[in-house]
């Protein structure tokens, strides 16, 4: 299950989880460029476990809407 809570203004303690503003695709980080998509839309290109060491910095406010998460499972 993936609940997505009300995001923060804390300091970046990887993972961080940021969403694509236009598309609506969740990447998880684990450090600034790296991550694995967790949660897609229809209209993406990403499939879920892609994974990236070159992601847009996730710190960029401009590419990534910074959300918390909640993994449990």
């Amino acid at each position: 299950m993936l609940e997505i809570v009300k995001s923060s203004s804390k300091r970046i303690s990887y993972p961080v989880a940021r969403r694509d503003p236009e598309y609506g695709f969740i990447v998880l980080f684990f450090s600034d460029s790296h991550g694995v998509v967790i949660s897609t839309t229809e209209e993406d290109e990403y499939n879920i476990g892609d994974t990236s060491l070159r992601w847009v910095s996730c710190k960029n406010s401009d590419d990534w809407e910074p959300i918390e998460i909640t993994i449990s499972g």
